[in-house]
């Protein structure tokens, strides 16, 4: 019902002369190529929606509408000292009979109906004229062409087409732009403005109308806009200025082919998101939205005030989950305007045309990273920094063996959103350094971290967060070194690993959904001991390993997973936040074995022990020193928790059999298998 009130909107003044009795009987046949193109409306509007519209009978369709226009134009006479102007009655008489067959048309809605008139092609809001109804036929033929532009891509535009490429996504924006560019010089030239509190009256009239067939949720919306165009356009609160169209479908246009990138690629899962060249494009673009308004507002600021009025608006909204409330789109912005677009000193006072030219270059690098990803030296460099990564089809980093001997070009798009925010990150707390340190890292724990946690993410409260997170990108990550810092090669990695493991945990409690109906942490944990669970697709070696175990075994390496990762053992619902901190530490561990184990055996023996201490043992001597172990004893210990999976403190007779251990170095033998580094990490999380 309401694209019909959406349409007639447009084609009610095909109702001119009928004011010649509030009585008189409205019998006219409405004729055309199409032939009964009011009658069967609902039809052919869903039929076009779903592509199943051919051009002819587009055509067809608004021939008929044209021709009806033009037959009723002929045909019927106003009534008063002006024959040419008829008034909204006429126009009641006519949509009534039509469009609704008989169903009665609000006097609220009929108001508003003609103030959208007014809008779309001039005129007065009390009466149609004969000038009226000539720029109707213009408008109609307007729609006609943009009905035509938009058909091949008309079921991505509206989210009826499940997959979708690349190449269509960017075709389909780029066709909607130019429709609404040239709406919006159409909208401009009849030099009407449209005041907020009437868009406001027409949803709340149609929300009223539509009451007896189901309650429209638009009139919600509206409360939005007042804000939104502060922010996207500026000028006046109170609407849209004649002048701004141009402005507005501009805005519209560039945010929809965000919203389209966006919601499309993430529909498939968070990787693709990120390695989307639509994404990447359609955010730059947005820019020059931000440049536009800029330059709108008063002193070149979209004031904080501004952002968080507009943020409030969205929450009331409800169009976003709860978790994207308010206060954290206000906490994220000002930190991204203070930080990666800032100087990082100052708190900003809004968005400025510094701000938008620095998001220009960051997202124009993002960009030119996916298209070319040799184009940056530097980010060849930190490539080649260590061996190869690969991906599945799911977007999950794949841990098997052996490893290619080059990065492919889908494994470089993977790795360039990561190297991009790693940069921002870098330069944020760490200047022109190519490293980050300790305090460096608390600072931006201290920042960040509760900005996640306003959206629900991360909700670790320990002050050592920041630092953690350096010791696991400077331990676990391919190009780690363990010189107790991190650089942008470690952290462009750990950020391809947490993306992996959100979505592999994503994947995992989905399965858990289906298969137990809950989130429960018992069936989480069993699902992959079934033959079909595709839980650990991407950990094909732990797959293998596992089939050798025992169920109670392979819980137990899940136990001590979940203890060193989240200090605890996790019991009723299994977040995601909390599946994502175990499945990091599960992948660690593959790293690990497939970073140290050359021989391909799924154990580390002692001679590839050295290579491990090489990187481990600078960290070991920072953590264990404090609890008693001396400098010099540290690489001994190290090597007794390889043999054995536990440190002397927690072993029955530890200290004994480390007394005895150091003493037979040269007899040292082992075979660390997962089991014994899992236990490894356990232990040291207990220290």
């Amino acid at each position: 019902m309401f694209s019909k009130i959406l349409f007639f909107v447009v084609f009610f003044t095909a109702c001119a002369r009928t004011d010649v009795s509030t009585n008189a009987p409205l019998e006219v046949q409405l004729r055309g190529a199409g032939g009964d193109c009011l009658g069967h409306l609902s039809e052919t509007l869903n039929t076009y929606a779903d592509r199943k519209l051919s051009v002819t009978q587009i055509d067809s369709f608004w021939g008929c509408i044209s021709q009806a226009l033009t037959d009723y134009e002929n045909i019927t006479a106003g009534a008063g000292p002006q024959p040419d102007h008829y008034s909204p009655q006429a126009v009641r008489r006519f949509i009534e009979k039509y469009f609704l067959r008989n169903r009665r048309l609000s006097d609220a809605l009929l108001t508003e109906v003609m103030e959208l008139k007014r809008v779309l092609v001039a005129g007065s809001a009390r009466e149609l004229s004969r000038s009226d109804l000539d720029n109707m036929l213009v408008l109609v033929n307007k729609l006609k062409m943009y009905s035509i532009a938009l058909q091949p891509h008309i079921k991505i535009l509206l989210k009826r087409q499940p997959l979708v490429t690349e190449v269509e996504l960017e075709s389909a924006g780029a066709a909607l732009e130019e429709v609404l560019r040239d709406l919006g010089v159409w909208l401009e030239q009849q030099n009407q403005g449209y005041d907020f509190d009437q868009l406001s009256g027409f949803l709340h009239a149609i929300e009223d109308w539509n009451k007896p067939v189901g309650t429209s949720a638009w009139s919600k919306v509206a409360g939005v806009f007042p804000t939104t165009k502060s922010v996207f356009i500026g000028g006046a609160r109170t609407g849209i200025a004649a002048t701004e169209w141009q402005k507005l479908c501009y805005a519209l246009a560039r945010g929809y082919r965000v919203y389209l990138a966006f919601t499309y690629n993430l529909e498939v899962n968070v990787d693709r998101a990120l390695t989307s060249p639509t994404v990447a494009k359609s955010l730059l673009n947005l820019t020059a939205v931000f440049t536009q308004s800029v330059g709108s507002h008063k002193g070149g600021e979209i004031s904080m005030a501004e952002w968080r009025e507009f943020f409030a608006a969205v929450e009331r909204s409800q169009f976003f989950p709860p978790a994207m409330n308010a206060v954290a789109l206000t906490g994220f912005w000002q930190w991204l305007l203070k930080r990666p677009l800032g100087d990082g000193e100052q708190e900003p006072t809004g968005m400025n045309g510094v701000h938008v030219a620095r998001l220009h270059d960051k997202l124009r690098d993002w960009q030119t990273l996916l298209a070319s990803p040799a184009s940056n030296v530097r980010f060849s460099e930190v490539l080649n920094d260590s061996p190869p990564m690969l991906w599945d089809g799911e977007g999950r980093l794949e841990f098997h063996r052996p490893l290619p001997l080059d990065w492919t070009p889908e494994a470089r798009a993977h790795m360039a959103w990561a190297f991009v925010l790693t940069t921002w990150l870098k330069e944020a707390y760490g200047g022109s350094s190519d490293s980050l340190t300790p305090e460096q890292m608390d600072t931006l724990a201290y920042e960040v971290l509760p900005m996640l946690q306003r959206f629900g993410w991360l909700q670790s409260t320990k002050p050592t967060f920041g630092r953690r997170r350096l010791r696991e990108a400077d331990l676990f990550t391919a190009a780690g070194n363990g010189d107790g810092r991190i650089q942008v090669t470690e952290a462009t990695r750990l950020l391809a690993l947490v993306v992996s493991s959100y979505r592999t945990a994503t994947l995992w409690l989905g399965e858990a959904e289906r298969t137990c109906g809950s989130h429960d942490a018992d069936c989480v944990r069993s699902l992959p001991l079934r033959s079909a669970s595709s839980a650990f697709a991407a950990l094909p070696e732990l797959k293998m390993a596992m089939g050798t175990w025992s169920p109670r075994r392979f819980l137990q390496y899940l136990d001590h997973a979940e203890q060193a990762s989240l200090s605890e053992s996790i019991k009723g619902v299994y977040k995601t936040a909390d599946l994502l901190e175990m499945i990091q530490l599960l992948q660690y561990v593959e790293a690990f074995v497939q970073r140290f184990d050359n021989d391909i055996s799924n154990t580390i023996e002692r001679g590839e022990a050295d290579s491990v201490f090489n990187v481990f043992g600078a960290t070991l001597t920072t953590m264990l020193t404090p609890v008693g172990v001396p400098g010099d004893q540290v690489f001994a210990f190290f090597m007794f928790m390889m043999k054995y999976g536990e440190t002397p403190f927690s072993m029955y007779g530890g200290q004994v059999a480390y007394l005895n251990w150091k003493l037979h170095s040269d007899s040292w033998s082992f075979n660390a298998n997962r089991e014994i580094l899992i236990n490894i990490l356990f232990h040291l999380a207990q220290m």
